[in-house]
């Protein structure tokens, strides 16, 4: 019996494409054994020329975005490019024409994640969006297929793994916010501008995608009352220790 090969086309051909692609070539024996299908990638996009000798082997380069959700030779797109007004474009386009998306970008989810879903439950297509939020739990799933006949009353959880640290780092050495920051950056647990996770955006975007998910309703971002962790000094958690 043949195996049913499906060929991926991954829009925004940067850190996280790149290493996508790397994952799924890698892995692709085994993804075939448990998955039962083989997933190739077979065209990437992104705005600047990609070198050849940076292509996977049988991977070709598109400029043009539009090219490669309209390709009938492509069978699932991948948005990995980033932010919400071109990624935006990019999935609904794929999705227009009859295309499943995966994506990972919380942000896109967040700002126009009511649209993309009406869409996708209009075609009915599937968008898979798992590693959107807590990708290594992972929860989407467990939520979505697992809890079906359950009625969740309430969400906990941390959601940021870059506050988790430095607010550990603080609380465990008395450092301060800066100091703290600095480590994480060092270790790779921070962006070099680390705006979104220390400002709480990541947070109140993954908390939007999860209220949807959990609670069958459309929570708009801006409806959730956001503040960071750039306020908070060492002395605070001794202050709360005497609490």
């Amino acid at each position: 019996m043949t195996q049913k090969n499906i060929k991926i086309g991954i829009v925004g051909f940067g850190n996280v494409g790149e290493a996508t692609a790397a994952s799924l070539q890698a892995n692709a024996d085994q993804i075939s054994q448990r998955a039962g299908v083989g997933l190739q990638v077979v065209a990437v996009c992104r705005r600047t020329p990609v070198p050849a000798k940076s292509l996977p082997p049988g991977v070709r380069y598109i400029k043009d975005w539009k090219q490669i959700v309209r390709d009938a030779n492509i069978d699932l797109v991948v948005e990995t490019m980033g932010g919400t007004t071109a990624a935006r474009e990019v999935v609904l386009g794929a999705l227009q024409n009859g295309k499943p998306v995966v994506t990972a970008n919380k942000n896109l989810l967040a700002k126009h994640g009511h649209e993309i879903h009406a869409l996708a439950a209009k075609k009915n297509i599937p968008v898979g969006i798992e590693a959107a939020v807590a990708g290594g739990v992972p929860v989407v799933r467990a939520i979505t297929d697992g809890m079906t006949g359950d009625r969740l009353q309430a969400v906990y959880g941390i959601l940021n793994g870059t506050t988790n640290y430095i607010l550990t780092q603080m609380e465990r050495n008395g450092i301060s916010f800066d100091e703290a920051l600095r480590q994480a950056q060092q270790a790779g647990y921070a962006e070099p501008d680390p705006s979104s996770d220390v400002d709480g955006i990541d947070t109140r975007d993954k908390l939007c995608i999860l209220a949807r998910l959990a609670f069958h309703g459309w929570l708009s971002e801006d409806k959730i009352p956001t503040d960071g962790i750039r306020s908070v000094a060492a002395i605070d958690f001794c202050y709360a220790r005497m609490l």
